[in-house]
């Protein structure tokens, strides 16, 4: 079974709601997407997350709202329950298209018709990730050892339905912040291996890197993502191994990323949902020429708090006494 890359579930998300041009259900969104994956088979669509409920291509249309959102182009403080884009969305869906070969006058011609991406960049336009079985996971866990750790089969990040409706803490100011950092660190904590794997590479995205991919377990040596940091006149490979670690991550998980890829990446990066022992640091910055770029889980997710990825701020609403009405 293989289910679409988020960044081609982002861009078919993009599309229909630049030509729906106004407010659009989640449900129905979701259903509009589909429609440009002609090899999106029911068995993929009927693929739920580690929660039994939350269907994971549902999941991956949310993701790629927040991920519009990131990038500025969703209309915000409308009406609960909908989504909308806002002006400068359409060029943003020209530039999109421009980057797939696509001449912008053919562009702006079918973002008018009804017609499916797969008519315009072919029936297989979309790259395939291959998803495993919750068996092949939990294979995966059990040859990785104590790698990894996994409390409980929560929930993922940012997969409620809309039923369901948002989760939060009526907490605000610094203490609201510290409580939604340790509910997303928690959140990573028990998302699968390969979960946390394309979640990283949505933060990734988010954050301006390109071309995102997840290895995969065969062949990897040590790297789990490739991604680029790219400009007009400059680009750079990045090589990235991720763990959601029970401890600190030890100097010979950094040894063993350098060896394996510093003549093959350009930069490299380590991330963790933990910390990195004392002699990590030092062999991380042990080579000016690859050093390695160290996240712990506490940066992670203040990354993704600043970036608003995976949660939602909300106004509160405070009551007090009066006095100049008593006394007026």
């Amino acid at each position: 079974m293989t289910i679409p890359s988020y960044r081609d579930v982002d861009l078919a998300l993009l599309l229909e709601l630049v030509r729906e041009n106004g407010p659009l259900r989640p449900a129905e969104g979701k259903r509009r997407v589909e429609r440009h994956f002609p090899e999106l088979s029911e068995e993929d669509l009927a693929q739920t997350r580690p929660d039994g409920r939350t269907k994971a291509f549902f999941n991956m249309v949310n993701w790629s709202r927040d991920h519009l959102r990131v990038r500025s182009l969703l209309v915000l403080g409308g009406p609960q329950g909908v989504w909308r884009v806002n002006e400068a969305a359409s060029g943003a869906l020209v530039e999109d298209l421009r980057q797939k070969g696509v001449a912008p006058e053919r562009a702006q011609r079918f973002i008018q018709s009804e017609e499916g991406l797969g008519d315009l960049l072919g029936v297989s336009w979309a790259r395939p990730v291959g998803r495993r079985t919750s068996g092949e996971r939990g294979r995966g866990r059990m040859e990785r050892g104590s790698t990894e750790t996994r409390t409980t089969r929560g929930r993922g990040i940012s997969e409620l339905t809309e039923e369901e409706g948002p989760r939060s803490r009526d907490v605000g100011g610094e203490r609201g912040r510290e409580w939604a950092q340790r509910q997303l660190l928690d959140r990573l904590n028990n998302l699968a291996g390969y979960e946390f794997e394309q979640l990283i590479a949505r933060v990734l995205d988010a954050l301006g890197f390109r071309d995102t991919q997840v290895t995969g377990r065969s062949g990897d040596e040590g790297v789990d993502l490739i991604t680029w940091l790219w400009s007009p006149l400059v680009s750079a490979k990045v090589a990235v191994q991720v763990k959601r670690h029970s401890g600190n991550v030890g100097p010979r998980d950094i040894s063993y990323l350098r060896d394996r890829w510093a003549h093959r990446a350009d930069r490299l990066m380590f991330i963790t949902t933990s910390d990195f022992t004392v002699g990590a640091r030092e062999v991380a910055a042990e080579d000016r020429d690859k050093e390695v770029q160290l996240v712990k889980g506490e940066e992670l997710v203040q990354v993704m708090l600043e970036h608003g990825l995976g949660v939602r701020a909300e106004p509160q609403v405070t009551y007090g006494v009066d006095e100049d009405f008593f006394t007026g």
